[in-house]
């Protein structure tokens, strides 16, 4: 039977049984024969993800680590460049913090960046997986040992493709690392103007960039892509056409410009980050992360109307 749960954000969490279902990623789950459906693995591997970074077996030894590996080489560093965008939407469009709630994260994972704006800036919103036993997890196991509270959000299943929320409902819905693995990010975005209130916000931070002259990445190169997750990885003038089709304004943000990349995988990423850093040509830096990237790709979308 299914059951619908009421969210601090007016959103519903429905659990079905035998109901057709989308997934954080939009991808339509199809029965029981033939593959296995994408929302499927990416529950699976998610699950067992969270589960390899709290102290359980090894999965994925490319992801191995333990937690306070992971809290200090990403979900740290993940946490400065929310605050970053912050500041960024504060100087810029004058927008604080309290202007954002309520929120939705979708692919929120260890749910550390929700943590943090609940946190360190006091609001409200709802952790959005694939799976909501995930963002329970998250709550109740991640948040406590980053010393984060979780008393002001609220664990949904979240569906990119067709939120549970009603329109123009929420300040600020984000995602970090996400939205590559939607199967129609045309659809979902769409589906996230639907429900921001004029005046609302979409962030997106740290999605990877596609170079020109870099094939794309093969199944034996990840864990996520040997699981058979989706990975839409587009170059910059993509991302931006994206957006620019969906919302009213858009503000696009080399990586360079949030934070200092890590160590450059070839020496020609490396020029191209020292020469773009010399010119004051925005649109240059652009065309020298577009061919010679490995950077990735942020962005703040907005609804005026």
């Amino acid at each position: 039977m299914a059951c619908a749960l009421q969210g601090a954000c007016g959103a519903k969490t429905q659990g079905a049984c035998g109901a057709r279902t989308q997934g954080a990623c939009g991808a339509k789950t199809q029965g029981a024969c033939g593959a296995k459906p994408a929302v499927e693995r990416e529950r699976d591997y998610r699950r067992k993800l969270l589960d390899q970074m709290l102290g359980g077996p090894i999965h994925f030894p490319d992801r191995a680590g333990t937690f306070e590996d992971c809290r200090d080489s990403w979900m740290g560093p993940q946490c400065a460049v929310l605050d970053w965008l912050l500041r960024w939407l504060r100087a810029h469009r004058g927008l604080a913090p309290a202007d954002l709630q309520p929120f939705l994260e979708i692919g929120a994972f260890t749910a550390h960046l929700s943590g943090h704006l609940a946190t360190t800036h006091g609001l409200r919103g709802c952790v959005g997986e694939v799976d909501r036993a995930i963002a329970e997890r998250s709550l109740r196991e991640v948040l406590p040992r980053l010393g984060m509270r979780a008393d002001r959000l609220t664990p949904i299943e979240a569906d990119a493709a067709r939120l549970e929320f009603p329109d123009a409902s929420l300040g600020l819905v984000f995602c970090f690392s996400t939205l590559h693995h939607f199967g129609d990010p045309a659809a979902c975005l769409r589906e996230i103007r639907r429900v921001l209130r004029p005046g609302g916000v979409f962030l997106c931070a740290e999605e990877p960039l596609q170079p020109r002259w870099r094939r794309s990445r093969r199944p034996t190169d990840c864990s996520e892509l040997r699981a058979g997750l989706i990975e839409n990885v587009l170059r910059v003038e993509a991302y931006d056409a994206l957006f620019a089709a969906v919302f009213d304004d858009l503000v696009s943000m080399p990586y360079d410009e949030i934070r200092m990349p890590p160590a450059a995988p070839v020496a020609l990423y490396g020029l191209a980050r020292r020469v773009g850093g010399l010119v004051r040509s925005h649109r240059l830096r652009r065309w020298l992360v577009s061919r010679f990237g490995g950077q990735d790709y942020s962005a703040a979308a907005f609804r005026s109307r």
